[in-house]
């Protein structure tokens, strides 16, 4: 999926916001050290932490999880987020009407 110039702003703006929140990495010997990738990993999206470059590694993130959120279908995870396929249809709709009018 290819974000319009409007979305790939917006995740920008996020990603300079997150930026601080969070280390982008750490010693794996560091016991309950927390970082993007660990909280990714927690949440079920770490395969999308590539990272590297901090920034960089959150625009990727951030990104990615849109994608999997405007089409999960094409995601494994899809079919564990929208146990109500009805209600999720709903909801992908909503998404998709929100991303084609914020063009």
């Amino acid at each position: 999926m290819a974000l319009s110039l409007k979305e790939s702003r917006a995740i920008a703006g996020m990603a300079d916001l997150l930026y601080e929140f969070l280390p982008g990495s750490g010693s794996k010997s560091w016991r309950g050290h927390v970082t993007f990738h660990t909280v990714a990993t927690k949440v079920g999206v770490g395969d999308y932490w590539p990272g590297g470059s901090k920034k960089t590694a959150i625009i990727t993130l951030l990104e990615q999880t849109l994608t999997l959120l405007a089409n999960p279908h094409k995601h494994p995870m899809g079919t564990m987020l929208g146990h109500n396929r009805v209600h999720w249809r709903d909801k992908k709709q909503h998404l998709q009407n929100v991303r084609r009018n914020s063009r």
